[in-house]
C-alpha cells in the first residue's frame, strides 16, 4: 500500500487563465484489486502577470507543497 501523495494535476485553460489543480492521489493493491482516489486539495490560477492560489483543504498553503510532482496522466 502506498502512501498518499501531492501531485499538480493536468492544467486547464480558461477565458485566458491558467487552472493548475494540487491533489492528493492515493493507491493501494492487493493481490486481487485495486483502489485508488484523488481528492482536490488547491488551485493555483495564473493569470499573466498575476497568480492567486486557492486552497480548498485547511492547513495547505503555497509553503507545503515545494517538491510536488506533476500526476502522470
Amino acid at each position: 500500500m502506498k502512501l498518499p501523495e501531492l501531485r499538480f494535476g493536468a492544467p486547464v485553460e480558461c477565458e485566458g487563465a491558467t487552472i493548475l489543480p494540487v491533489v492528493r492521489q492515493f493507491l493501494g493493491r492487493t493481490e486481487t484489486s485495486v483502489i485508488g482516489s484523488v481528492t482536490p486539495v488547491a488551485l493555483f490560477i495564473v493569470r499573466e502577470p498575476d497568480i492567486w492560489f486557492i486552497a480548498l483543504e485547511e492547513g495547505c498553503g503555497p509553503e507545503n507543497l515545494a517538491g510536488i510532482r506533476p500526476s502522470r496522466t
